[in-house]
């Protein structure tokens, strides 16, 4: 268990990636007195699932991540993650094309990050599995088609969740 000493004096607690939600959402409820608004949406997995069972863009994810963000906001942020999602998977298969493990382990680490905090579950799983094969010096040029269907079905979900929101 990690320690909390830090919160329960009032410093500022430390979390490590990847974010253990149950955890911080307990920790947060208790230091506000109750559930953190759109907490109750979300879902977390123990074991992960084989990639094609993961939520390509996870709605409710989506939805808590972004109470309380001005639309304007939101837009830039997905305005972002599309441009890296697009850069990172490009650098991914060039490093793989090249064998440069230790490239495609750092690029598919980044990928993982945002795609996880966006909710695009499927990528980011994916993504976790280049960077364990790039670490253990295994090819990863085998995930590449898989990575770019799911960059691309990632990119026409957040582009199907952009066309829901209201004009600003």
């Amino acid at each position: 268990d990690r320690d909390v000493t830090g919160v329960q004096t009032c410093a500022l607690p430390i979390f490590t990636k990847p974010v253990d939600w149950p955890e911080l959402t307990a920790e947060i409820a208790r230091l506000t007195d109750g559930d953190p608004p759109g907490m109750d949406e979300l879902q977390v997995s123990e074991t992960p699932k084989p990639p094609a069972e993961l939520a390509v863009l996870d709605e409710g994810f989506i939805k808590s991540m972004s109470a309380g963000i001005d639309q304007a906001t939101l837009i830039r942020l997905s305005d972002s993650f599309a441009a890296n999602i697009a850069k990172y998977v490009d650098a991914i298969a060039t490093a793989a094309h090249r064998a440069d493990h230790a490239e495609v382990g750092k690029t598919a680490h980044a990928l993982k990050g945002i795609a996880i905090q966006f909710g695009a579950q499927r990528l980011s799983e994916l993504a976790r599995q280049a960077e364990t094969a790039a670490h253990g010096q295994q090819q990863t040029a085998p995930l590449l088609p898989d990575i770019g269907l799911a960059a691309r079905e990632t990119l026409a979900a957040l582009k199907t969740w952009r066309d829901t929101l209201p004009a600003p």
